[in-house]
């Protein structure tokens, strides 16, 4: 029982073993269930990053200018401009009242130049906010919508154990990630329930000794169907990688040459095995994967 694809977490009773579909199901939100919502949020899940833009930031991005003062009636220079022009209108005899006049007017004109420019601004920023708020809360409405979704796509026991889950404060880097799904819920932290499900689904029970789970793997009979195998092989290889595992190309090739199917592929792992033919096999993972399900897909 699938449980229709929904997030499960369970034990076997025959073998004692966890069980549990997150990796599909993580992959089939990645790749079809976030596609229904807006496109930033499928960048989001793919990429891991949260997009933590708040009110504050879209209010600093775009700054209100003040109007600049043109309440004077009479121009004063300062002293550079006393310097500069009214020394000028001495030493010409020009008449000092009448271009002070002059310069007040020039002045005046300049300021309510730019107060219109400023206005212009203003008016162009208060748009952006206007807009970037609404599209802000339309976000909140979709994360929550979003949120609501994922913890409906499991079973009661694996919501009940991210309900449960809390981050160990030393693990915490800074003070914009989440500690449980409460103050997730407060936040808009949609992505804290997928890093909750990898922590109370994956590691449980991850040790030194068993962290190279796909060296186990059972070796299928591929029924026509080897692609569905190479899968199953490389959730294994994220589960690793995900708990800080480093797979050199030389493991990743000869845990998956182990776990081909003898009857099926003895040939294929008699020339590898081979010291003849080894060096001629592909020196990658991939090249070895892409070379076999052409040949037997």
């Amino acid at each position: 029982m699938e449980n229709d694809g929904k997030l499960y977490y369970r034990i076997n009773r025959k073998t004692g073993r966890i069980e549990t579909n997150l990796l599909e199901w993580e992959r089939s939100w990645k790749n079809v269930k976030i596609l229904k919502y807006p496109t930033r949020f499928a960048n989001e899940l793919r990429l891991g990053v949260r997009d933590n833009y708040t009110l504050d930031q879209i209010l600093e991005a775009n700054v209100m200018l003040p109007e600049v003062d043109t309440a004077r009636e009479y121009w004063t220079p300062t002293p550079a401009e006393q310097n500069a022009e009214l020394m000028l209108i001495e030493d010409l005899l020009i008449a000092r009242t009448a271009r002070s006049k002059e310069l007040f007017l020039q002045w005046r004109q300049a300021r309510l130049d730019e107060n219109a420019r400023r206005k212009a601004l203003n008016e162009v920023a208060k748009t952006r906010v206007d807009l970037e708020v609404k599209d802000l809360k339309e976000r909140g409405d979709t994360i929550n919508k979003i949120m609501g979704q994922i913890l409906e796509d499991m079973t009661k026991a694996s919501r009940e154990r991210i309900e449960k889950y809390q981050v160990n404060p030393d693990n915490v880097e800074n003070d914009e990630e989440s500690q449980n799904l409460e103050e997730a819920r407060e936040r808009g932290d949609w992505l804290f329930i997928f890093e909750a499900a990898r922590e109370t689904h994956m590691f449980q029970g991850a040790t030194t000794d068993r962290v190279l789970l796909y060296e186990k793997q059972e070796q299928e009979k591929v029924s026509g169907d080897f692609n569905r195998w190479i899968t199953r092989f490389e959730d294994q290889i994220e589960t690793c990688e995900t708990i800080g595992v480093e797979l050199s190309e030389e493991a990743k090739i000869l845990y998956f040459m182990n776990n081909l199917n003898d009857s099926i592929f003895g040939d294929v792992k008699a020339n590898f095995m081979d010291l003849s033919t080894k060096a001629l096999f592909p020196q990658t993972y991939e090249e070895i994967k892409q070379r076999m399900i052409a040949e037997y897909s």
